[in-house]
């Protein structure tokens, strides 16, 4: 479902490439600070993809991102912002 991110760690851009199972549907990517806290939600537009988002809105530190649907939610991976 999730790959990992790339660059990471990044300083200004990340990609996160996806593909969504059949059973899955639609999703969000949802990306926490390491306190739980939600930073992003980006829709997917596609079964398979890539999210590409900016991070120079990000402080430095690490986030945990995974994909949500109404009935599954994917395994949390992690990126590094500089």
């Amino acid at each position: 479902m999730l790959q990992d991110a790339y660059p990471n760690p990044s300083s200004s851009v990340v990609n996160i490439p996806y593909q969504l199972k059949n059973n899955f549907g639609g999703g969000t990517l949802i990306i926490t600070d390491m306190n739980g806290r939600v930073i992003k939600r980006l829709p997917t537009e596609n079964r398979a993809g890539q999210f590409i988002f900016n991070t120079d809105d990000m402080a430095p530190g690490q986030y945990l991102y995974h994909l949500q649907s109404q009935n599954e939610r994917s395994a949390a991976r992690k990126f590094v912002v500089k």
